[in-house]
């Protein structure tokens, strides 16, 4: 049998964990994991997860761990939100560069992850009315400049465009939006997509 034949696509998992997590989150992983290596036999998992790091550290860590290992995908994952166990189904349905489950800022007013750059908003102002763009399969592909990485799988083709760094946090900016945004200036017809079937809960 040709091996290259049965060659499966590799996804590295991401997951930003300082030194310890949440008794309710550690279940809910190991569930995912479990329902990953079971319902996805087209695809070789593995999981990235430096210790205390800074999240945009963190995050070049994994990037840079995807492209070495010859990975499809980077999904991140981050340490204190509840995945449901057909998440990855939703944002490979995307078929994004960038794909987004919907994620909630944990301080009020609650806004949703989701950004919008246009002239007319603030720069950068979280598109809290992001529900009347979603289409009728869920998604959500207008109006999306930017997204939060709590749950992001990411195409590693794209992480090869990109000229790293690929995260930095600054005074104004958190290095998922910064990303975002320099990806677009590495592939013109860059896709930023969300799903309202993959909503996380921190």
């Amino acid at each position: 049998e040709n091996h290259s034949m049965t060659k499966k696509s590799k996804i590295l998992i991401g997951i930003n964990t300082l030194t310890e997590v949440n008794q309710t989150v550690y279940m809910n992983h190991m569930i995912l994991s479990y329902r990953l290596g079971r319902c996805y036999p087209k695809f070789d998992f593995a999981i990235c997860a430096p210790r205390r790091m800074a999240i945009d550290n963190m995050r070049n860590f994994c990037a840079k761990a995807a492209i070495e290992g010859k990975f499809e995908y980077l999904w991140f994952i981050d340490d204190d939100v509840l995945l449901s166990s057909d998440a990855l189904t939703h944002l490979l349905n995307l078929k994004a560069d960038i794909a987004a489950g919907i994620t909630l800022i944990r301080g009020y007013p609650y806004n949703p992850m989701l950004f919008s750059f246009a002239k007319d908003r603030k720069n950068g102002a979280a598109l809290i009315e992001y529900e009347q763009l979603i289409e009728s399969d869920g998604s959500i592909r207008d109006g999306l400049d930017a997204v939060g990485f709590s749950c992001c799988l990411i195409r590693t083709a794209l992480l090869r465009k990109v000229k790293a760094p690929w995260f930095l946090t600054g005074p104004g900016f958190t290095e998922d939006v910064f990303f975002c945004g320099r990806a677009k200036e590495f592939k013109l017809d860059l896709t930023i997509a969300a799903t309202n079937k993959v909503q996380t809960e921190h």
